[in-house]
């Protein structure tokens, strides 16, 4: 009780000192908890996004057992999302058509890829993409860096097209493209624009599966694929045995492992960079806070020799002070690792925002969640986190390089210390 009483006299005595002690502590353990909780918060959000990804398999034509595939259709696609195991799904077609009246740049007789040419031999083929209508009002009206003039091409016989082969071939809004002999034709009813080409749509020409089906006549080198993000990574095997049931899909096979986790691979460097980097700031912190509060601690040695003076040994000097630098040590660790939490909270937010611009870029008509984090649950999450393993022997080192500096240099204030150890 008397060292408590010491050790409470030691706070009224030494403000100043203890002031700047407490912020030494402070900003040390402020920046180590930052960087844990981060890690820990990144840590937590793509262990999340693994679990999303591995429930998205690809059902694709099996050319090896057929030369031939019978392309998908929307009643197709409508039966396999009524399938138990099923979340969501999209088909993505993919298809060559040839187009009359379309103009080569510069008079040539190859236009770039760019462009949508992917054939010039004769009469030029342009890629199309087929998509459903969900897909279709997702990837061009939900996203943020897409400009769409005019109106989606929901209506069989209507298209979209990018701005940039509207351009190439002097097209607008209301225009026909005449396919093949020029038996079927086109309506432009929009035109897409954006800053960044897509990377996962590629084509010049956007319909939908009923324009597709109407196209099966004009087109060439058809491709369909299916995208299915399951329930859960372990209803994979029962989706394979109720798609087998679908006729329609008898010429499919079912793809897993597509590395889609591979998407964030920077994201994954960026999680193995932060951990190192607490590491190597735990260590750092530890060294500059046995640097910065010998010094401080150096400013006391009035105060102890007065303490001398009046009576008090040695042994009861080092057990307050140890007691009072204690007590400054847990309070610094209490208020760094809230107020840490609130800066962690800022750059988990603007990191969550670039795993979520990489998965609408990436992977843009499958829905993936990335979920908010608040300071306390990123500081619950450090807690249930297996960095938190590192909280106990850091603080226990921490505490013992207090106690230790703090012991020597007590006993070293002058050369009566060693007297009175001696004696004591």
């Amino acid at each position: 009780m008397m060292f408590i009483q010491h050790a409470f006299l030691n706070l009224k005595r030494n403000k100043r000192n203890d002031f700047f002690i407490g912020l030494l502590f402070f900003s040390l353990l402020l920046g180590f908890f930052c960087l844990l909780q981060v890690y820990a918060a990144v840590e937590h959000s793509l262990v999340e996004t693994k679990k999303q990804t591995d429930t998205i398999v690809n059902v694709e034509p099996d050319f090896q057992k057929q030369k031939h595939v019978t392309n998908l259709n929307e009643a197709d696609l409508q039966a396999l999302n009524e399938l138990p195991n099923v979340e969501e799904s999209t088909l993505i077609g993919y298809t060559a058509v040839e187009i009359s009246g379309i103009t080569l740049e510069d008079g040539a007789s190859v236009a770039t890829f760019s462009s949508g040419t992917i054939s010039t031999s004769g009469t030029p083929k342009v890629s199309v993409t087929a998509l459903d209508n969900a897909s279709l009002k997702r990837y061009f009206q939900s996203a943020k860096k897409i400009t769409l003039q005019g109106e989606l091409p929901l209506e069989e016989g209507t298209c979209l097209v990018t701005e940039q082969f509207a351009k190439s071939n002097k097209l607008k809004l209301g225009d026909e493209l005449s396919l093949g002999n020029g038996n079927k034709k086109l309506k432009i009813v929009g035109i897409s624009s954006s800053d960044n080409e897509p990377q996962e749509l590629l084509g010049a020409i956007f319909v939908n599966l009923p324009t597709n089906e109407f196209l099966a006549d004009s087109t060439e080198n058809s491709l369909n694929t299916v995208t299915v993000r399951l329930k859960n990574p372990q209803a994979v095997g029962d989706f394979k045995k109720e798609l087998r049931k679908q006729s329609a899909f008898d010429q499919y096979q079912v793809y897993t492992d597509q590395g889609y986790f591979q998407i964030f691979e920077t994201f994954i460097s960026q999680q193995e960079l932060l951990l190192n980097g607490a590491i190597a700031a735990g260590i750092l912190s530890l060294f500059f806070m046995g640097l910065f509060y010998s010094q401080l601690f150096k400013r006391r040695g009035p105060d102890i020799f007065a303490l001398r003076l009046m009576g008090l040994r040695p042994s009861q000097l080092v057990i307050s002070n140890i007691l009072e630098i204690t007590l400054i040590a847990l309070l610094s660790f209490v208020v760094a690792y809230i107020s840490a939490s609130f800066i962690s909270e800022s750059l988990v937010t603007n990191w969550l925002n670039s795993l979520r611009q990489t998965s609408t870029t990436q992977i843009p008509l499958i829905t993936m969640k990335h979920a908010g984090l608040t300071a306390a649950e990123i500081r619950q999450l450090l807690q249930s986190n297996d960095s938190a393993k590192f909280l106990l022997p850091y603080f226990a080192s921490f505490l013992l390089v207090i106690v230790g500096l703090t012991s020597r240099m007590i006993f070293v204030f002058g050369h009566y210390s060693f007297q009175l150890r001696r004696k004591t």
